[in-house]
């Protein structure tokens, strides 16, 4: 049986040693968030030491030694996973999860990228020959945290009514749709072909009305989804802004501007993704079977050819997924450091701004009393 190796994503270039540490307690049962492990490690704007690794493995269970291994003895019988501190591209020092160790591949949990199989050659070369081994003690506790569908309808139970009627809405006008297209199977089948002309009236006045209705329940139905839109951006932005003005100074003294800032940021993000997926789960799961059902019930052979659709779209969706979380991880962190050096910027303008501001304005006195005297 094959063996699942864990990998936790750091958040930031200086998550690496924190985002190890959650890792190895990943697989050994225990959920623990990057951010707790880095108040656990102390890490600063500069990283985490080997001595706060291990001071935080000790809290959380573990029996934590750094040792300086040789190459023969990365071979021996080795407690694994263990984190080993690399340089990447000879001059960024760097931790990753030692999952196994053969003569033929070394499987590593990189935080910046991943499960990674690497040769051994290519670890050697940039591994710095010091690893921290963990073994979970008798103190070491296995748990769950918060899972995210738990935090997905917490968000969402408080609007629970706003969404059932977003709901329904959104069952009747997708129904209308279905009706509308309906107009034209009658049209080329029936009206035209024997034509009936006093039924084409009928008809057309019927997918007027229809239309009407429609473009009124679609009108609401996007007013709802405003409003929906609207009380998840307050309740993620006041939740967050009190949760950031209650941390101590210590919390700041660790983060960069533009980490904090991005935050807000990514609650816009939060707010379309969970008001997105929540119509998606209830809405879409069932006009896909309903709208299935129906195709069936008139072309099988379009059935068929919509099915193998899906299938071809589900294969896309799978093979560009990992590279679409990549480059949204990578965005996420790019306009975290714009935003610090922009906002640094700002700062710095406006201190020179102050200081020239009052530098001028009491120049003036010296000024003006030279004026007098030369008088």
């Amino acid at each position: 049986m094959k063996k699942k190796y864990y990998c936790v994503r750091q958040r930031d270039i200086t998550d690496c040693g924190a985002a190890c540490l959650a890792t190895i307690c990943m697989q050994y049962g225990k959920e623990i968030s990057v951010a707790r492990l880095r108040e656990l490690c102390k890490t600063d704007k500069f990283g985490t030491t080997a001595y706060g690794l291990i001071l935080a493995a000790q809290k959380l269970g573990f029996e934590a030694k750094a040792v300086r291994c040789s190459k023969e003895g990365l071979y021996s019988n080795l407690p694994l996973p263990a984190i080993a501190h690399v340089v990447i591209d000879g001059k960024l020092l760097h931790d990753v999860v030692l999952h196994r160790v053969t003569q033929k591949e070394i499987i590593v949990a990189d935080p910046s990228k991943g499960i990674v199989k690497l040769k051994p050659d290519e670890f050697l070369g940039m591994w710095t020959g010091v690893l921290i081994l963990l073994v979970p003690s008798e103190k070491f506790e296995k748990g769950k945290g918060e899972g995210i569908l738990r935090k997905f309808f917490k968000l969402l139970i408080p609007q629970k009514r706003l969404i059932l009627d977003i709901f329904i809405l959104s069952i009747v006008y997708t129904i209308l749709g279905i009706a509308a297209a309906f107009y034209y199977k009658i049209l080329m089948d029936e009206v035209i072909p024997n034509l009936l002309e006093s039924t084409l009236h009928a008809v057309a006045v019927g997918v007027v009305i229809i239309t009407v209705f429609k473009t009124i329940l679609g009108a609401f139905r996007i007013k709802l989804l405003m409003v929906l839109g609207q009380r998840l951006d307050i309740k993620l932005m006041l939740g967050y802004w009190e949760h950031v003005i209650k941390l101590p100074m210590s919390f700041f003294d660790t983060r960069r501007v533009g980490e904090i800032i991005s935050r807000f940021i990514d609650a816009g993000k939060i707010r379309e993704a969970v008001s997105g997926a929540t119509l998606s789960l209830m809405i879409d799961t069932i006009m896909a079977a309903a709208g299935a059902l129906i195709l069936y019930m008139q072309s099988p052979k379009l059935f068929s050819i919509a099915v193998v659709m899906v299938i071809l779209y589900g294969v896309v969706v799978w093979l560009f997924n990992k590279p679409l979380k990549e480059a949204n991880r990578k965005e996420m962190g790019d306009l975290s450091r714009i935003l610090c050096f922009h906002f640094i910027a700002h700062i710095v303008e406006l201190q020179y701004i102050v200081t020239t501001f009052f530098k001028n304005r009491y120049s003036v006195f010296p000024l003006a009393s030279t004026q007098v005297l030369s008088l």
